[in-house]
């Protein structure tokens, strides 16, 4: 990797950085007309945990935020998971205080689109801070934030903070010295604020290829040491949140399961990508159009393409040789996550079973293949004939494939046709034929315009743009003004209402008939069918929400499962005990569902209804039965019968019980709730998820036991008289190390900022 440092020397500086600044307001300005609609409020990002993860998250701590607090459940969702524990939602990221200045569609927005912008500009600093030349760096940068990688980030919140980030930490690795770690230390912290750790480890590799390569062992290792100190400290309030949760949830308690770890792994046959965009098809689209290649990936792969641009590549490939660092680093990350699906079971163990999704590994790849662009271009700028003629040659290759494929279209339709599961939409073969002619002649005739250009960056700069324009369709936005007002079921229901949003079943999803489009519309469709995406925005909670960071607590990821396997009279019942005020649903035998229907529509040949749940629990409830029962399995099955959520809970220990108490709430809060209990004492159940982070106690300062209720509900053992009763949980560790976050971070800028007279 030593090659990367040396730096050609610099020929008509002042015109090159004319050039340089001109075609980098060309970009900024690129990039302002497109993020305007959506940093505006008109359009939004919507594509999976945007709306599916994310969005409804950000709703509620945008919320508390304005009312200034932090809370460590979200009690809307799953009946009180971890937020300020969870990592994926960003409870203390900076750019949370837009969400004070800002309506929420744009400051929501503004996150991902200033951190796209952030890592454009960061890989430039890294490729100049590695000694290269200005006129390539915006090959690098642009790469970076361009390939597909780069833009498959946009549908992830966490995801992007630390891609931003981390080109700015090697940079300031690269530079050294106190400014130099200051600025890494910074960078790193705000990139473990980003709440993607699994990432943050995997990026340690390449910085300390930089920090070694850079500074030699010792002060390689003294330099990454003292950065990640001082990043641990930036980040401590996430740390210690994340610490105080992390062993009650299903990741921490039983890991993630190898099938799991292996669900999005690299496909060797998505190496074509290199070549060519999107040869799969686009994945936000139902159309012609469609991902069609379900028999090779099951799902849309977490990287949707490969594709760093076919002149990024090539100039990729040129420096490749002389730049065997970033060559192997490269290449180590296309191995890794193909062979993370290979032997999951490994991957698991050897992270201790927290690592899931070995695309994930394809960020070795994608910063390593920037790099390498930045440095192909610098270096096809010092050659000669025969580069040229080598990259002429390369042209050949796509182009003669392009004009046998023309030649034989029909038969080359009728080939994508039969490999199209299930059958093919109408015109979809001929389509994606068409694409893949098109995408060899785009190949060809970039090739051969860089083997004329390759003395002119700056026209390489407009080459790799042009290159990088067919991943256009992963940009995918929706217009904001269907999700401003409530929907009209939500009317139907009391403000705040608890929806059970389709239900987990057993039951096969539905079969959307033709005439929907893209995702797009499907994402409007659910809006209308109250999805918590922007049903949270509304007022609405969800008492069973999916687990899809492994955050959750185990007893309620396990209920979750039960639930899924009860026919629907015991569903109906489990549903009210969970305090579900309505049900959305699109049983394939709606009259199985004994809950009156409130309204239904169809959409796409395929019928949801949206049913009234008579009587659900109250917040605070005193049982009139409480029994022991220690098997989860038993329990979910025994309290399926119960019609009444008020007559029977089961504790997994004994429990004295008197019926008959009365119980006031007083104050309900996120992490806070207050009653008045008068009786002969017993147990009270708080329709809260069980979380041992809960202390209860009594106005005399008398602590009061806490044990699971109904499986993964929260129970409170309270003694007999009357009571005024507190449930809470403190904050006083994260309080802490916000306040050391705060020092340290004013501490780093300091020593970004100070210099010496």
């Amino acid at each position: 990797m030593a090659a990367i440092l040396d730096a050609a020397p610099g020929q008509g500086e002042t015109r090159a950085r004319r050039e340089e600044r001109l075609l980098l307001t060309l970009l900024v300005a690129l990039w302002f007309a497109l993020t305007l609609p959506l940093a505006s409020g008109q359009r939004t990002l919507f594509q999976r945990d945007v709306f599916g993860l994310h969005l409804p998250r950000k709703a509620f701590g945008a919320a508390e935020l304005a009312a200034g607090r932090i809370p460590a459940v979200d009690p809307g969702w799953a009946l009180g998971q971890p937020f300020r524990g969870d990592p994926n939602v960003l409870p203390f990221y900076p750019d949370n205080l837009l969400f004070l200045a800002l309506p929420f569609w744009s400051a929501f927005n503004l996150h991902y689109l200033l951190h796209w912008l952030l890592g454009f500009f960061g890989m430039r600093a890294l490729f100049l801070a590695l000694g290269r030349p200005r006129r390539a760096a915006l090959v690098a940068a642009l790469t970076w934030a361009g390939c597909g990688f780069g833009l498959s980030l946009l549908t992830f919140y966490n995801l992007v903070v630390v891609a931003a980030w981390w080109p700015w930490a090697m940079a300031g690795l690269a530079r050294g010295g106190r400014r130099g770690v200051a600025g890494a230390a910074l960078a790193l912290g705000f990139a473990l604020l980003g709440g993607e750790p699994v990432t943050a480890a995997l990026g340690l590799v390449p910085l300390a290829l930089v920090a070694l390569d850079r500074h030699g062992w010792r002060r390689g290792l003294a330099g990454l040491a003292a950065a990640g100190a001082g990043a641990l400290l930036v980040a401590a309030p996430q740390l210690v949140a994340t610490a105080r949760v992390i062993g009650f949830t299903t990741r921490g308690t039983w890991g993630v399961a190898p099938a799991q770890v292996g669900r999005f792994a690299l496909h060797p046959v998505r190496l074509v990508e290199l070549l060519l965009p999107l040869p799969f098809g686009w994945p936000t689209r139902f159309d012609r159009f469609d991902f069609w290649s379900l028999d090779l990936f099951p799902l849309v792969p977490f990287v949707m393409s490969l594709h760093l641009g076919i002149v990024g590549l090539a100039a990729a490939v040129v420096a490749a040789r002389r730049q065997r660092g970033l060559a192997i680093l490269a290449a180590a990350g296309l191995a890794a996550a193909w062979l993370g699906g290979v032997a999951p079971g490994l991957l698991a163990r050897a992270s201790a079973g927290l690592f899931r999704y070995p695309e994930k590994f394809l960020f070795w790849f994608a910063l390593a293949g920037a790099l390498l662009a930045g440095a192909g271009t610098e270096q096809l700028a010092l050659t000669g004939w025969r580069t040229r003629r080598k990259l002429l040659l390369s042209a050949l290759g796509p182009l003669l494939l392009a004009v046998a494929g023309m030649i034989a279209f029909p038969e080359l339709s009728r080939l994508f046709a039969s490999w199209m599961t299930p059958a093919p939409k109408p015109h979809a073969p001929a389509t994606q034929a068409g694409l893949l002619i098109a995408g060899l002649l785009s190949a060809a005739l970039l090739l051969a315009a860089l083997a004329f250009a390759r003395r002119r960056p700056g026209v390489v700069v407009l080459l790799q743009l042009a290159a990088l324009a067919p991943l256009a369709p992963l940009w995918a936005t929706v217009p904001v003004a269907p999700f401003r007002a409530p929907a009209e079921w939500q009317q139907l229901l009391p403000p705040g209402a608890a929806v059970a949003h389709f239900v987990p079943t057993a039951e096969p999803p539905p079969a959307f008939d033709l005439t929907l489009q893209s995702m797009g519309e499907l994402v409007w469709l659910r809006a209308r069918e109250l999805d918590p995406a922007p049903g949270r925005l509304h007022g609405l909670s969800y008492p069973i929400a999916p687990d899809t960071a492994g955050i959750f607590s185990p007893l309620s990821a396990r209920l979750d499962v039960e639930i899924r396997r009860l026919d629907w009279p015991r569903r109906a019942a489990w549903l009210r005990r969970l305090g579900a005020d309505a049900l959305v649903e699109r049983a394939s035998d709606p009259a199985r569902v004994p809950l009156p229907q409130l309204a239904a529509h169809t959409e796409f040949g395929v019928e949801t209804r949206l049913r009234a749940i008579p009587e659900p629990a109250p917040l605070l409830r005193w049982p009139r039965r409480v029994e022991m029962e220690p098997d989860p399995h038993a329990a979910v099955a025994r309290l399926g019968e119960e019609r009444d959520p008020l007559a029977l809970a089961l504790v997994p220990e004994a429990v004295a019980h008197e019926p008959g108490a009365t119980v006031t709430l007083v104050a309900a809060a996120p992490d806070r709730i207050e009653a008045e209990v008068s009786g002969d004492g017993g147990l009270l159940v708080v329709r809260r998820a069980f979380l041992p982070l809960y202390r209860a106690g009594t106005a005399e300062g008398e602590p009061l036991p806490t044990l699971p209720a109904d499986v993964a509900l929260l129970g409170v053992v309270v003694p007999p008289g009357s009571h005024r009763i507190t449930i809470a949980i403190d904050s006083v560790p994260e309080r802490v190390a916000g306040l050391l976050a705060v020092l340290a971070a004013l501490g780093l800028l300091a020593l970004l900022t100070w210099r010496p007279r």
